[in-house]
C-alpha cells in the first residue's frame, strides 16, 4: 500500500514539474513589440529555476521517507524541521535571484531606450540623454552614464544581441563612446 502512495506522489510531482516549467520557460512575447531586445541570457534563468525546482523535488522526497517511515522520523528528531527551512531559504533565494535576473532587459529603436530596474519601473530614456559611453578594451561590456554622471545601465556580451546592441550604441552616440 506505501508504494501505491508514494506512486501517486511521483506522478503528482512530475506533473506539476511539467506545468511549472511550461509555464516558466513557455513562449515568451515581446514586452515592447517593434522594439530590438537586449536580455540576459536565458540559460541564467533556466539554471537558477532548474536548481530551484531540484530544492522542491528533493525536500518532497525526504518528506515523503520521513512521514511514510515513522522510524525515519523519529530517529531524525528536531534536526528535519531545520534541513526544510534550509532548503525552504535556499530555493526561496534562487527564485528571487532568477526574478531579478529577468528584470535586467534593454529595449532599443533609433529613438529611445528602455532599461529595466529589478526594484522600480523600466527606465525610458532617449539616446540624447546619455551623456557617456564606456566599453572595456574587448567590447565585451558597455556602461553608460546619465547627464549627472550616474551609472544607468550595466550591459554585457552574455546578453542576447549583444553584438547588435553595442553597435548601435556605436552609431548613436559614436563621439561619446571611450575605450578603457
Amino acid at each position: 500500500m506505501g508504494y501505491q502512495i508514494t506512486d501517486k506522489l511521483i506522478l503528482l510531482g512530475v506533473l506539476l514539474l511539467t506545468g511549472l516549467l511550461s509555464f516558466l520557460f513557455g513562449r515568451r512575447t515581446p514586452k515592447y513589440p517593434g522594439m530590438a531586445e537586449c536580455l540576459e541570457n536565458p540559460f541564467l534563468h533556466f539554471f537558477v529555476y532548474a536548481w530551484a525546482i531540484f530544492m522542491i523535488a528533493f525536500a518532497a522526497f525526504i518528506a515523503t521517507i520521513t512521514f511514510l517511515d515513522k522510524s525515519a522520523w523519529e530517529e531524525a528528531g528536531g534536526r528535519i524541521i531545520e534541513v526544510f527551512s534550509l532548503m525552504f531559504l535556499i530555493t526561496v533565494f534562487l527564485i528571487a535571484l532568477g526574478v531579478i535576473s529577468g528584470k535586467h532587459y534593454i529595449y532599443y529603436n533609433q529613438e529611445k531606450l528602455i532599461l529595466g530596474r529589478v526594484f522600480s519601473r523600466d527606465l525610458t530614456l532617449s539616446w540624447y540623454e546619455i551623456s557617456k559611453v564606456r566599453v572595456n578594451k574587448t567590447g565585451r561590456r558597455i556602461r553608460l552614464y546619465n547627464r549627472e554622471g550616474k551609472r544607468i545601465l550595466n550591459a554585457h556580451s552574455l546578453m542576447t544581441n549583444f553584438d547588435q546592441f553595442y553597435h548601435t550604441v556605436v552609431q548613436k552616440l559614436g563621439s561619446r563612446v571611450m575605450y578603457e
